[in-house]
């Protein structure tokens, strides 16, 4: 399923799949509107001089669609006899609310499929990325595993210029070592520090932080560890809220040993998309104060409400549905901050750098096992 939303900038759609696609091979004709082409498509024109800005906005923006297009003239998209598998809602940018509330609104399409991949946008992948992440998640030996991590960045100036590539078992491989605390903001928000390279081990192998950008996991865990709706314009905070409750209900997080994934980051800090605190919005309707108190309700689900901000009244903070989107009972949550090394009395300094562990294979040494360990599904890796 997708869940997407206009385009802040243009306030008009993001182009739809199903427009951009040349799925009748036996009828090219009937798709020929889709690919014309605009010969006075010219920047230094009169037309386009005399252009405001959101004008303009909206011709690049469609002068992209074309190029798309345009790729796939002559041949069907991969996609072509599946586009009954694929289910889409689309929201008015207003509407979006945040990534969080964002990933809550697609886990909605789960309709009990074995598997669950999570992604953000402007992600690519490799030949062959769903058989080898199934085998990969078998390979865990652990039902309740969790495949995740930051993708290595996309070398293409645009997804539209990727051709996917064969999956790597033998090149470096991306992990996230530590954390830190945004301590300046009044709500102390978690957030993960960039990923590492290491050594790649040859096999998955089990690290202690969940990266909500790449995912792969049973569909279990949406039943189980839903996304917050109540959690509105959460962008720092989000990962380890999620660690935390997908930890307590018995998750765990591994580090996958091949690329099946790359994605398109903002290069030396370029604005490639817009974000949602950089709208009218964020200051004249005050959205950042919603933010503030979704991250106070985040912190009183990881149980850290007395120990960082208890002047702000419990009643003042959106406590709806706490059970079902609260921890687990598998582990207790004191074991996670045991478990990752953060010293959640002392939360100025990053958390202790687990690379050297990673590399030398990864926390199974230091794993904590479910409360009852007759139920506990975890195995070594298989090899």
């Amino acid at each position: 399923g997708i869940f997407t939303q206009d385009d802040l900038k243009t306030d008009q759609d993001c182009a739809d799949f199903r427009d951009v696609l040349n799925c009748d091979a036996q009828d090219m004709d009937k798709y020929a509107f889709m690919f014309t082409r605009d010969d006075h498509d010219d920047d230094d024109d009169d037309a386009t001089k005399n252009m405001s800005k959101i004008e303009k906005q909206k011709k690049a923006a469609a002068r992209g669609r074309n190029l798309w297009q345009q790729r796939y003239r002559d041949t069907p998209h991969v996609l072509c006899g599946r586009l009954h598998q694929i289910k889409a809602q689309r929201v008015h940018w207003k509407d979006g609310l945040g990534p969080t509330y964002g990933r809550y609104r697609a886990e909605l399409f789960y309709d009990e499929e074995e598997y669950y991949l999570q992604m953000d946008s402007h992600t690519a992948f490799t030949l062959n990325w769903d058989v080898i992440l199934i085998n990969m998640h078998l390979q865990l030996n652990n039902d309740y595993g969790v495949i995740s991590t930051y993708p290595k960045p996309l070398q293409n100036p645009t997804l539209w210029h990727w051709t996917p590539i064969d999956a790597s078992f033998s090149r470096d491989i991306y992990v996230i070592c530590k954390t830190g605390v945004l301590v300046d903001k009044l709500t102390k928000s978690f957030k993960l520090s960039p990923a590492n390279i290491i050594h790649n081990p040859g096999q998955p192998i089990l690290t202690a932080f969940f990266a909500a950008g790449f995912s792969f996991q049973k569909g279990h865990r949406i039943t189980n560890v839903p996304y917050d709706p109540y959690a509105a314009f959460v962008f720092d905070g989000e990962e380890m809220s999620m660690a935390v409750r997908m930890w307590t209900h018995g998750y765990d997080f591994y580090a996958p040993n091949a690329d099946v994934a790359y994605h398109l980051y903002s290069p030396n800090d370029k604005k490639i998309r817009p974000v949602f605190w950089e709208s009218d919005d964020w200051t004249k309707k005050k959205q950042w104060k919603i933010t503030r108190y979704s991250e106070f309700r985040l912190n009183v689900i990881m149980g850290l409400h007395d120990l960082l901000h208890n002047f702000i009244p419990k009643t003042s903070i959106d406590l709806r549905e706490m059970e079902k989107y609260g921890l687990g009972d598998k582990r207790d949550v004191a074991g996670f901050w045991t478990f990752t090394r953060i010293d959640i009395k002392n939360l100025t300094e990053l958390s202790p750098d687990l690379c050297p562990q990673y590399r030398n294979g990864g926390m199974a040494p230091f794993r904590i096992p479910w409360k009852n360990k007759t139920e506990d599904p975890y195995g070594p890796v298989l090899v």
